[in-house]
């Protein structure tokens, strides 16, 4: 198997559990949002006694709630997730900036004496 195919497939495993950690929490969003929302809608139709329009107008604001709910806290998450954004989930902030390092380094070990100030101060900080 290539490097290239095994990396592929790393990343994939990796946007598959990350999709699914969206999706668990997007379901968690959406029955909590369904719960409090029907609370909300039976606190306000008890006042009005359960008339025909209130219990209409519940119905309306409880759907209207649920659809935005799983849109935001469901799909948006589970669109914008993506191998490359699985991949910068997964690298942590430390693992990057010992990258950024090594990068640096190489540069100053290859013979690049215009490294830029970035390189420098990332060459000074402490892990």
């Amino acid at each position: 198997m290539k490097p290239l195919d095994r990396l592929s497939e790393y990343l994939g495993a990796i946007e598959r559990r990350l999709r699914l950690i969206a999706l668990t929490r997007g379901i968690a969003v959406t029955a909590g949002m369904a719960l409090a929302l029907t609370i909300v809608a039976v606190l306000v139709i008890n006042q009005f006694a359960f008339s025909h329009g209130s219990v209409i107008g519940a119905r309306v604001f409880l759907f209207l709630g649920l659809a935005f709910a799983i849109a935001a806290a469901l799909i948006i998450p589970v669109i914008r997730l993506n191998r490359r954004n699985a991949a910068r989930r997964h690298v942590s902030p430390s693992q990057r900036l010992h990258s950024q390092r090594i990068v640096a380094v190489s540069t100053a070990l290859a013979g690049s004496y215009a490294a830029s100030d970035g390189s420098r101060q990332l060459l000074r900080e402490k892990p």
